[in-house]
């Protein structure tokens, strides 16, 4: 069995130096050999053997392979560094200790058991009062539902606002982490994706948003939905300010949908453009 490796490496050898490539030599010695021909794997490993100068074909010290260290001293190092800084490349660590990205691929996975994963985006970070009156309105919902049924569904309008933004924070992918396979996912703030938006057109405040919708949603449902204006409709929107005064304009019912920012009289800007995908990973 050796003696056959020998010659079939002396074989490699010679049609290395005639500059067969290394297909077309695993394609030759399996024409001739058969089922004894040498693996493609092995003509692999020692074509660029070959091809770097070495003339041996005997099996020698692996110094063209990468340092592979994989020691108690070793692991710590990485776990330390893993510990430091939980966003850590596998390539940056090889980088730091000179060892191959296979073993620390290795010492991650197979020794400390850790892998790399996304952080889990929460919407809002809430205070206590805003998480008691997400309850109290998930409550009052519910009992709503249980005395009128499906026709409290069918009478519910919702609305919201489109925000076109200046800066696109990083991705969900950027910020993964290492973790252990029984310690729960990190979790990251969903971003605001700029600190001030752009002025592009027209003030909206809560005056705007209540005429808006008094003025052309109103009209609309009157005109598409007649039966919701007598039966009761229940407005949805995202905004405290706004449901209050459409409640005092027009006395239509709100839901208790609590707020999910602190709402202020402060001006905001927005923007009426068709196509709000064509904006993102954009800078104006």
């Amino acid at each position: 069995m050796e003696n056959q490796k020998f010659e079939h490496r002396s074989i490699i050898k010679f049609l290395v130096l005639e500059g067969q490539s290394p297909s077309n030599i695993h394609e030759r010695m399996t024409a001739i050999y058969g089922d004894s021909a040498p693996s493609r794997t092995m003509v692999f490993e020692w074509v660029p053997r070959f091809k770097n100068g070495q003339l041996n074909i005997e099996e020698s010290p692996r110094s063209w392979r990468p340092i592979s260290t994989t020691d108690e001293k070793t692991i710590k190092v990485v776990e330390n560094l893993v510990i430091e800084d939980r966003r850590i490349t596998i390539q940056e660590i090889a980088e730091i200790l000179s060892i191959s990205s296979g073993t620390v691929h290795g010492i991650l996975h197979d020794h400390l058991h850790m892998t790399k994963v996304c952080s889990t985006w929460v919407p809002h970070s809430l205070t206590p009062l805003q998480r008691h009156e997400r309850v109290e309105a998930c409550e009052e919902l519910l009992a709503r539902y249980e005395t009128e049924g499906n026709d409290f569904l069918s009478r519910i309008i919702t609305g919201d606002e489109s925000w076109f933004y200046y800066h696109q924070p990083e991705s969900k992918q950027s910020p993964k982490q290492w973790k252990r396979a029984d310690s729960p996912p990190p979790t990251t703030l969903k971003q605001e994706k700029s600190e001030q938006p752009v002025p592009a057109c027209t003030t909206i405040t809560k005056t705007y948003y209540a005429n808006l919708l008094i003025n052309k949603v109103h009209p609309e449902i009157k005109e598409r939905r007649r039966g919701l204006i007598s039966a009761g409709t229940t407005y949805r929107y995202n905004h405290r300010l706004v449901r209050k005064k459409l409640v005092v304009q027009q006395q239509w019912q709100s839901d208790p949908k609590p707020w999910t920012f602190e709402n202020t009289e402060e001006v905001s800007w927005t923007s009426y453009l068709p196509e709000e995908n064509s904006l993102t990973e954009a800078t104006y």
